[in-house]
């Protein structure tokens, strides 16, 4: 489900560019996306994820809460 909203943002799709051939580009997108949501306990997208909170929301929300913690992924 994430994947498939990701897919449709060029945005998006750019930080993968200049991941080296043969490494898997949608675990390490979601990957470097966890380790933010670890860092940052607090933000929004925190509450979707069970090793953020105890109770986590419905992943069919997810999408706005993923793509606001973006911007912090240096490419």
């Amino acid at each position: 489900m994430l994947a498939r909203e990701v897919a449709q943002h060029e945005w998006l799709l750019s930080l993968c560019e200049d991941i080296p051939k043969g490494q898997p580009v949608p675990n390490l997108l979601f990957a470097a996306v966890h380790e933010l949501v670890l860092q940052y306990s607090a933000d929004e997208l925190a509450t979707y994820y069970p090793s953020g909170t105890q109770y986590p929301k419905r992943a069919e929300d997810v999408f706005p809460s993923f793509f606001s913690i973006l911007p912090y992924i240096r490419k």
